[in-house]
């Protein structure tokens, strides 16, 4: 599982909120809807396309300029391609098929002037994009979903006839879609912006479609609202739409205790909260702050996450969600070499004292890997956690590597060799953060509470 490469993906956006029928009532909120849900998707750290490559279709009319966007964007998409609408659904023709509502379109007629569906899902399965998908916020657009319904194998066949799609619809076939008052987006964009942006806490590291759609099932039919429906390929859910924030959040808040900042401590937390060192005999001048960005390090596909420096300041290591780690020339701000191997998001990254080791910690795959910087060469792979690795930290005789897991655990390696030497148990959640003292006589974990081991 991953996340899509946002220079190989395309989006394309449409919101209908005016309507010149008296039949159709304006939908104020979709001008906001369509514009935040643009906004998170094209997100520079946390988003699946960039913004030029996302367009957006506001109150148009105009249907050979949305085929051309729509053509367009399934031209240009070799990862992902998404297809959005929000708007008013129609009914129309002898078939009873769904019609995507434009400024002009006529309730009781909306054959002539209005987006019929099936023309868009054309448009969408033509595109040869790994992954396609198309979500559709408007009154009946379950019928987009249960189409051909007239007997199971013409189902079958319709859900098989293209690897990699997936559509996700706001209500049932006969349902009509909600917009609650005093709400800025629709009801079931409005969930769906809030998992993108918030995250689900307990949930995976990466958030995919089919797991957005059953945390909105769940969330909508406990507020009473339409149910939200699917029509999926078998290979449609590889492929992430966000990295879930929960966790993200989740990962910084012990560093911000340790610092000093005001937090709520368990138990056993006011031993290591209240501890203090000896006052120093000379006051040690403050540090003189960053004041200027120096250069910009380009070439990750996704989301950095991880950063540090060489003991000899001539290289830095970043991880990021595109499952790789990156070195690069600080003095330049070259890219050296990427190490590639593991199979989700690399969260940490952390150098030997002496410089000649490199650790990453991995997210999905559950591991670490221990690489040689100067060769950009895989040593080896510390297994046994059963859940995401956070976190690494060397000694600082280098003897030592310390990885913290959401499995609740902390571990303790050899890194020559990869040998697991002890498990530190006790946590009861994710251990988020491993760091040795200065001597190498004491480790901190961060999880629930901060714990020092001997």
């Amino acid at each position: 599982m991953r996340l899509p490469d946002p220079q190989r993906s395309r989006a394309v956006l449409i919101g209908t909120g005016r309507y010149a029928d008296r039949m159709l009532p304006d939908l104020p909120v979709v001008a906001r809807t369509v514009g935040d849900l643009a906004a998170a998707l094209t997100d520079p750290v946390r988003g699946v396309v960039t913004k030029t490559h996302c367009a957006v279709l506001e109150d148009q009319g105009d249907i050979r300029l949305i085929g051309r966007h729509l053509r367009s964007a399934a031209r240009g998409a070799e990862d992902l391609l998404l297809v959005y609408f929000v708007g008013h659904g129609l009914v129309g023709g002898r078939r009873h098929e769904l019609y995507l509502g434009l400024p002009d379109s006529e309730w009781a007629e909306p054959e002539f002037n209005s987006l019929e569906y099936d023309k868009l899902r054309s448009s969408v399965l033509d595109s040869a994009a790994a992954t396609k998908i198309i979500i559709l916020d408007c009154c009946f657009s379950g019928r987009a979903v249960s189409e051909a319904m007239a007997d199971p194998v013409t189902e079958m066949v319709g859900q098989i006839e293209v690897d990699g799609t997936y559509v996700l619809a706001s209500a049932e076939r006969d349902q009509v879609a909600l917009i609650l008052p005093g709400e800025n987006h629709t009801a079931f964009t409005g969930r769906f912006l809030h998992l993108l942006r918030n995250g689900v806490p307990g949930g995976p590291e990466l958030l995919t479609v089919d797991y957005l759609y059953r945390q909105l099932v769940t969330r909508m039919r406990a507020e009473g609202l339409s149910q939200p429906q699917k029509r999926a390929t078998s290979t449609a859910d590889l492929l992430a739409l966000a990295i879930n924030q929960a966790i993200a959040a989740a990962q910084t808040s012990p560093v911000r205790t340790l610092l000093g900042a005001p937090a709520t401590a368990g138990p056993s937390a006011p031993a290591v909260a209240h501890a203090t060192s000896p006052a120093p005999s000379q006051p040690i001048p403050a540090p003189v702050p960053p004041s200027h960005l120096v250069r910009a390090l380009t070439g990750h596909t996704s989301g950095v996450y991880g950063a540090a420096f060489s003991p000899d300041g001539r290289l830095v290591a970043t991880t990021s969600s595109d499952c790789t780690a990156r070195l690069w020339d600080p003095a330049t701000g070259e890219h050296l070499r990427a190490l590639t191997g593991h199979t989700g998001v690399v969260w940490g990254v952390a150098f030997s004292p002496d410089g000649r080791l490199l650790a990453t910690a991995g997210g999905d795959d559950e591991t670490a890997r221990v690489w040689d910087p100067a060769a950009g060469k895989h040593l080896r792979t510390l297994t046994g956690h059963t859940g995401r690795v956070r976190r690494v930290a060397f000694s600082p005789d280098g003897r030592l590597l310390a990885t913290a897991s959401s499995d609740e655990t902390a571990r303790l390696w050899d890194p020559a060799t990869g040998e697991h030497l002890r498990t530190l148990t006790g946590h009861d959640d994710e251990v988020l953060g491993v760091a040795f003292s200065p001597g190498g006589r004491l480790l901190a974990t961060a999880s629930d509470t901060a714990r020092l081991w001997n």
